[in-house]
């Protein structure tokens, strides 16, 4: 209980760090201000007067403990009050835009979207039909329930460096771990989603780098390729939910081109199994040369693979381990 009242904020999750008590103390203030008065006039004054400080301060501040501007949080937050009295209420957007604190009924539009990707009606139409046909429910017994989801259950509370004694150190798809630990701080709300995809736009964070072809994910026999499906899905939708850029390493004398290449075709099919035909140009290849004389090998391979990736999406590295 404690780590969910001192730690879990966006100034922890962006800070890494212990965040100094009369720092901590003025997030704490100014985040209880907006959730009390965002119908009212909010800006970079209000807090500095407030605070009795600078108004360059409190600018500064906010984006030093958070990465994220001030006055995007302060929308958000409006965003989020207004959406639930319009889907709990029969007030008109109007209403609801001048009670949240917008100055102009066209913010309120902005901001949904933003954060719910359609306007207040198409959001408000979907929330009554979802009412009136309900969702179905599976019920587990505790013993269906812990062997169906036990293990997310395990590794949900756990870091890395616990995962890893478990597993023994070492271990192959240790990255694998650590990347679906790091992905389920995304969960939840898409108004957490975007405020964290707002977040890594300001720092400029907008590519991934994994090695998703290496052997913990995908293998070669013959003629065949197996593919951990399931969790390239997971990292194809979780790319485009944050707008970012895919590089996959490829370590090239790993495998023969020709493995490669079937690899690469079986990927490409799996991203448009999932339904988004942008997925692929969201992915960059790296094919990684331990030796200079290889190149001449690595360029028939992209050769072959130009029907389906664009030229430009693919690159040629040297890398020494």
């Amino acid at each position: 209980m404690d780590i969910f009242i001192s730690k879990y904020d966006f100034a922890h999750y962006h800070n890494g760090r212990e965040i100094p008590d009369n720092q901590l103390q003025r997030y704490y203030r100014i985040i209880k201000e907006i959730e009390t008065n965002y119908g009212e006039k909010l800006d970079l004054d209000y807090f500095a007067q407030k605070e009795f400080v600078g108004k360059n301060y409190i600018s500064q501040f906010w984006k030093k403990i958070t990465n994220m501007n001030l006055t995007d949080y302060i929308n958000a937050i409006r965003t989020e009050k207004s959406e639930k009295m319009m889907l709990t209420g029969e007030k008109s957007v109007n209403e609801v835009s001048f009670k949240c604190g917008f100055s102009d009924p066209k913010y309120i539009y902005k901001g949904f979207r933003k954060w719910y990707e359609k306007t207040p009606s198409q959001h408000k139409r979907e929330y009554k039909r979802y009412k009136e046909e309900g969702t179905s429910v599976d019920e587990y017994g505790i013993g269906e329930f812990i062997v169906k989801f036990g293990h997310d259950l395990v590794y949900a509370d756990m870091d890395e460096i616990k995962v890893s004694l478990i597993q023994g150190e070492g271990a192959k798809d240790n990255w694998k771990r650590k990347y679906e630990a790091e992905v389920r701080k995304y969960s939840g709300s898409r108004m957490k989603q975007e405020l964290i995809k707002e977040s890594h736009r300001e720092s400029g964070i907008r590519e991934v780098y994994l090695p998703l072809f290496d052997r913990s994910v995908t293998d070669v026999s013959g003629e065949y390729v197996t593919f951990d499906k399931k969790f390239i899905e997971k990292v194809l939708v979780k790319v485009k939910e944050l707008a970012q850029t895919l590089f996959i390493e490829m370590r090239f004398r790993e495998r023969a081109s020709d493995e490669w290449e079937k690899i690469i075709r079986g990927f490409s099919q799996i991203a448009k199994d999932i339904g988004s035909p942008d997925l692929l140009s969201m992915c960059r290849f790296v094919v990684c040369l331990d030796e200079f004389g290889a190149d001449i090998e690595a360029k028939e391979f992209i050769d072959r693979i130009s029907d389906i990736v664009n030229r430009k999406h693919i690159k040629i590295a040297l890398k020494f381990d």
